[in-house]
């Protein structure tokens, strides 16, 4: 709402603003001193209400100087009502699920020991801050949030979001984790959003070991899954005869639990296309004292 002065400064005034209630009764929710007003000048008022999950509507009353310190020809403009009419929060919450700061897939492989982040979010202003709303289940396990030490939770007005951190020590299996949490109006998160299928498994293997596409002309991807992130990692290229043109290397930082992508841009160890033809290129995998290879045939044709 703006304040607008006449001809005139206006001088340490109230702008009170009365919330007429279902019984009639009123209750003053604001009542802000303003200072000084310049003479033919404007000053936006702003008026901050907090609306319950069960308001339909409300009714305002704005009263600039109630107590008629400034002196005035006209007070009839300094009375203002308003009904405003609120429309029920249907919308679920949002729930976004990590692991080690990666969306994963259902079927994907995680660590033992993942730092699972759950991120609840709602498009309506009121911030979640409920602790015991949220709950995790795990397979068939129910944890509630706010009673294991492991959750970090944190909220902020300016973005209502709720995020929690789960760090579980978990044996090889499949998983379940499974999301239950609703907002302030009552409406329970989309079980498409809030379920996640997922697998440990302490055996280091190396899984589904594509290059895509297959022939290519310019540039390719060696794709793969790792159940663990292995000591070491090499993809070798050889020509038929057996001679290596190109190697990848690398380190543990530079790789992912389950699905992985490599860009190799047809280019020899020098940095020279190499010619059209067959090849044949080997992954090796190296965790602990375990050594795992396979190798397949490629294709560069222009």
């Amino acid at each position: 709402m703006d304040l607008q002065s006449g001809d005139a400064d206006a001088e340490n005034f109230n702008v009170k603003v009365e919330l007429i209630n279902e019984d009639n009764s009123i209750t003053v929710i604001q009542n802000e001193l303003i200072s000084t007003l310049p003479a033919n000048s404007r000053k936006k008022f702003n008026v901050i209400y907090q609306t319950a999950a069960t308001d339909t509507q409300k009714s305002f009353v704005i009263t600039i100087d109630p107590d008629k310190k400034v002196e005035e020809y006209f007070e009839d403009n300094n009375f203002f009502a308003k009904t405003l009419y609120f429309k029920n929060d249907i919308v679920p919450p949002d729930i976004y699920i990590t692991f080690d700061d990666t969306e994963v897939i259902n079927g994907d492989f995680v660590s033992s020991e993942p730092k699972i982040k759950i991120a609840l979010s709602d498009d309506s202003p009121l911030p979640i801050t409920d602790t015991t709303s949220p709950k995790i289940y795990l397979n068939k396990s129910l944890f509630i949030m706010a009673a294991i030490l492991q959750f970090l939770l944190t909220t902020n007005s300016s973005n209502p979001k709720f995020v929690a951190e789960y760090n579980p020590t978990l044996s090889d299996g499949e998983y379940l984790l499974r999301i239950a949490a609703k907002d302030l109006n009552g409406n329970f998160s989309d079980s498409a959003s809030s379920e996640i299928r997922f697998i440990v498994s302490s055996e280091a293997k190396l899984l589904y070991v594509y290059n895509y596409p297959n022939p290519f002309a310019d540039e390719t991807f060696f794709t793969f899954k790792l159940t663990q992130i292995p000591d070491e990692f090499k993809i070798k290229i050889f020509t038929v005869a057996g001679r290596l043109v190109k190697e990848f290397s690398k380190a543990p930082s530079e790789l992912n639990y389950d699905f992985n992508r490599i860009y190799w841009d047809g280019r020899d160890k020098d940095g020279d296309l190499i010619a059209n033809g067959v090849y044949f290129y080997k992954v090796i995998m190296k965790k602990d004292q375990k050594i795992e290879t396979t190798t397949q045939k490629l294709a560069l044709v222009r």
